[in-house]
């Protein structure tokens, strides 16, 4: 698979680091402003990867409503809430030992923050 090109001589070196990270087998945070490039290294670095082989899901954090963001990343058992009718695993559980990119991860509770946090 051939690794995407990113244009920009101010990326450059970011562009080594995310190689270097890519080769890591650890969690790995990207922030910054809005329009920073956020979403290209995460692309870049899934891309060099070994775990791109694996299971990758993009999940957008503003996409579910906040009471249910929760149940969506980390699963549920049946009974759990209204509406759960069964067991689902969560969004983590499905990507075990590939990556989970979460968009908008700033948008999301306090609460739900500090959860993601705990499993990092």
């Amino acid at each position: 698979m051939e690794k995407p090109q990113i244009i920009g001589y101010a990326y450059k070196g970011l562009k080594q680091i995310v190689e270097k990270y890519a080769q890591a087998k650890s969690p790995v945070l990207f922030v910054g402003e809005r329009g920073a490039g956020k979403e290209l290294f995460a692309s870049y670095y899934i891309k060099c990867s070994e775990c791109s082989k694996e299971k990758v899901s993009k999940v957008n954090c503003t996409a579910f409503p906040r009471e249910l963001l929760s149940s969506e990343i980390f699963g549920h058992v049946e009974g759990a809430f209204t509406g759960a009718t069964h067991d689902k695993p969560g969004f983590i559980a499905v990507c075990d030992g590939g990556i989970l990119f979460l968009d908008e991860l700033g948008a999301a509770s306090r609460e739900f923050q500090t959860l993601i946090l705990r499993v990092i």
